[in-house]
């Protein structure tokens, strides 16, 4: 597990997919979530539509660093890897099963 943690980590920020709901109140307060195909986004562009968010990154970080290193492989290319390193530890624990 540690080798398909340390490999790329930051892959799945710049490039799943995930839904942000709409939140609305109900008549009686109940919260209902909609999650709408239009809101589709990655965590990376969710993040840079926050007001304010270079205020939130780290000291030494910027935008500008992280839109290269996101446009830097399509999330194909970045899920090769991952995927090859998850194979290989599927591999080594069915060997271990036999």
């Amino acid at each position: 597990m540690r080798s398909i943690r340390n490999h790329r980590p930051d892959a799945g920020l710049h490039h799943r997919p995930c839904f942000s709901p709409d939140t609305r109140l109900g008549e009686k307060g109940r919260q209902w979530r909609l999650y709408r195909y239009e809101h589709v986004n990655t965590t990376y562009e969710r993040l840079k539509s926050i007001p304010d968010a270079d205020d939130t990154l780290r000291p030494g970080l910027s935008f500008i660093a992280l839109d290269a290193l996101a446009h830097a492989m399509t999330g194909n290319q970045a899920a090769e890897p991952l995927n090859r390193e998850r194979g290989k530890r599927f591999q080594r624990s069915r060997n271990k099963a036999a």
